[in-house]
């Protein structure tokens, strides 16, 4: 049995359309696999020092007035998140998180009219794996996009409770960092076999648009 370390970066600011829920899927995940789980809230200079040192760092979505009340922090922070993923720390940046990330290092991201739909996307060109998540925003980039262990998103809420195949393949990379055995078969999880088929429902529910970001 492994401790595996998730911290999340101002949670209570950064959670609009339930962000925070990603955390509480992988920790449902690594435990159902035999492994500990500690969530760390990260909200201060002392808190941001210890990024590189966290299996998984998340950094959810935030109206414009939630950025205003931490705006002082985030050279720093922002730093501290490249230096992490640089680390090849494993993480997700979803919408806004992603956003700034982005503008921290100078990119200038295109606009458009707002977007609000379900949506769906790959990592991959041709993959047939896709990802299935809701959109609401205005800046115009992929549904999804990796650098080294991060996950970048333009899609809001709990993906990986959306997203099994995904879930897995992030846990299964912390998994090779710590030197364990990666997860070939869930099927003796009957909990976890059970979230999947009902994902396959929920996704089936809904009408999903493909890359409609772009």
């Amino acid at each position: 049995m492994a401790l595996f370390n998730l911290g999340s970066v101002f949670p209570g600011h950064l959670n609009i359309e339930a962000d925070q829920a990603n955390l509480l899927v992988l920790r449902y995940w690594l435990s159902s696999l035999g492994h500990e789980v500690k969530l760390h809230a990260i909200n201060n200079d002392e808190q941001f020092a210890n990024l590189n040192t966290l299996d998984f760092l998340l950094v959810g979505h935030g109206v414009p007035s939630a950025w205003k009340q931490i705006e002082d922090m985030q050279p720093k922070l922002q730093t501290l998140i490249l230096a992490a993923i640089e680390a090849n720390v494993s993480g997700l940046l979803v919408a806004s998180g992603w956003d700034r990330q982005a503008q921290s290092r100078g990119r200038v991201l295109a606009t458009g009219e707002r977007m609000s739909l379900f949506a769906r996307g790959t990592i991959e060109t041709d993959s047939q794996d896709r990802i299935f998540g809701y959109a609401n925003t205005t800046t115009k980039s992929p549904v999804i996009s990796v650098e080294a262990d991060f996950l970048f998103t333009q899609l809001h809420g709990p993906l990986f409770a959306k997203n099994s195949w995904l879930t897995l393949a992030v846990v299964n990379r912390m998994f090779q960092k710590r030197g364990l055995q990666p997860v070939q078969d869930i099927s003796r999880f009957e909990n976890l076999n059970k979230i999947v088929e009902l994902e396959v429902q929920a996704n089936a529910a809904n009408d999903y648009s493909f890359e409609p970001l772009l």
